[in-house]
C-alpha cells in the first residue's frame, strides 16, 4: 500500500522524460533527412551529425522536467551530478567528429576542460556552503568568454559548407551550465522550462508588442530595419519561432535575466539598476564594430525581456517576449 505511491513519484517523471525524448528523436530524425537532402549533405556526414544533435537534445531536455530535476537534486550527490555532466558533455562531439574524420585531440581536450570546469564549478562551494559573488561572477565570465571567443567554431569544424557545427557546442555548453546551476548550485525561482503558461504567454506577448513599438522606429532611424518582401511558408515560420524560443531565447534569457539580472538585484538591492545593467550588458554582447546600432536594439530588447521577467518571476515570460520580437524582425523585417 505504501510502495506504489513512492514508485509513482520516482518513475512518473522519468517516464515522461523518456517519452518526450523518443518523440523528439522521431520528429527531428524524420525532419533531418529532407533537410540533409535539400542541402546536399552526403549520407556519411548527415547520419553522424544528426545522431550528435539528437544525443545532445536528449540531455538538453532533462532540466526542463522539474519533478525529475528535483528528484535528482535530492537523491544524487553534487559530485556524482557533476561527474555525469562532465562525462556526457563530449559524447555529441565524439559522435560527430570520429565518423566524419574531424576528431582532433587538442580541441577535444579544450572542450573537456571547459565542460569539467562548468560541471564542477559549484561543487566545492556547495560542500563548504561558501557561495560568493566572486564565484558567480567568474562563472558567468567563463561562459561569456567561451561564447564570444568563437572557440566552438574551432572545436566543431564544419564538415561541409553551409553546415555550421558550432551550434552543437553552444547547446552542450548551455546544457552543462543549466544543469550545474539548477542541480548543484540551486537558485531562486526562475520558472525554468520549455512550456509557458497562459499568463506567461499573455504578459510576454504584451511586452513584446511594447518593445516592437519602441524598437521599430529606433531601428528605422538607425538604419537597422528595412522593409523587405519575404516568402516564408507558415509552417517554416512556426519552426523558426519554436527554434528561437527553445534554443536562442532559452539560453540568453537564462543567463541574462534568470541569472545575471537576479544576481545583480541581490548584490545591489536595486531591481531597477539590475534591470538596466543587465540590459546594457546584453546589448554589449551583441556589439560588432562598426555595427553599434544593432547593440542598441539588443539592449532595448533586453530591457523589455527583463521587465517581463520582473513582472512574472519567470524566464518563460521573457522568452516569449524575446521570441516574438526576434521573430518579427527576423521573419518580417531585415
Amino acid at each position: 500500500m505504501i510502495s506504489a505511491p513512492i514508485e509513482t513519484k520516482t518513475t512518473a517523471p522519468l517516464r515522461s522524460f523518456a517519452i518526450t525524448v523518443i518523440a523528439c528523436w522521431i520528429v527531428l530524425g524524420a525532419a533531418a533527412w529532407p533537410l540533409a537532402r535539400s542541402r546536399q549533405v552526403p549520407v556519411e556526414i548527415a547520419v553522424p551529425v544528426a545522431l550528435a544533435f539528437l544525443t545532445e537534445i536528449s540531455f538538453y531536455l532533462l532540466p526542463g522536467f522539474e519533478r525529475l530535476r528535483e528528484w535528482i537534486a535530492a537523491h544524487v550527490s553534487p559530485v556524482r551530478i557533476a561527474a555525469a555532466i562532465a562525462v556526457t558533455a563530449p559524447l555529441p562531439y565524439l559522435i560527430f567528429a570520429i565518423p566524419t574524420g574531424h576528431f582532433a585531440l587538442f580541441p577535444f581536450l579544450i572542450l573537456a576542460v571547459l565542460t569539467i570546469a562548468v560541471a564542477f564549478w559549484y561543487v566545492p562551494a556547495i560542500q563548504n556552503r561558501e557561495l560568493s559573488i566572486l564565484r558567480d561572477t567568474a562563472f558567468l565570465l567563463i561562459l561569456a568568454a567561451a561564447i564570444l571567443s568563437g572557440i566552438f567554431k574551432w572545436i566543431y569544424p564544419a564538415p561541409i559548407a553551409k553546415l555550421p557545427m558550432e551550434t552543437l557546442g553552444h547547446l552542450t555548453l548551455v546544457r552543462c551550465s543549466v544543469m550545474s546551476i539548477l542541480l548543484i548550485r540551486g537558485t531562486d525561482n526562475m520558472a525554468f522550462g520549455f512550456i509557458p503558461t497562459l499568463r506567461e504567454i499573455r504578459i510576454g506577448s504584451m511586452w513584446a508588442a511594447v518593445c516592437t513599438a519602441v524598437a521599430f522606429p529606433i531601428g528605422l532611424a538607425l538604419g537597422e530595419v528595412h522593409f523587405t518582401r519575404h516568402s516564408w511558408h507558415p509552417l517554416q515560420m512556426v519552426f523558426q519561432l519554436l527554434g528561437i524560443f527553445w534554443f536562442v531565447a532559452l539560453s540568453e534569457e537564462f543567463f541574462f535575466r534568470a541569472l545575471l539580472q537576479q544576481w545583480l538585484t541581490s548584490w545591489t538591492g536595486n531591481a531597477a539598476l539590475a534591470l538596466v545593467a543587465a540590459s546594457c550588458l546584453y546589448g554589449a554582447c551583441h556589439l560588432k564594430f562598426p555595427n553599434w546600432q544593432f547593440a542598441i536594439l539588443a539592449a532595448i530588447l533586453g530591457l523589455f525581456c527583463g521587465i517581463a521577467f520582473l513582472q512574472t518571476r519567470s524566464m518563460r515570460a521573457s522568452m516569449i517576449t524575446h521570441t516574438l520580437v526576434a521573430g518579427v524582425f527576423r521573419l518580417l523585417l531585415s
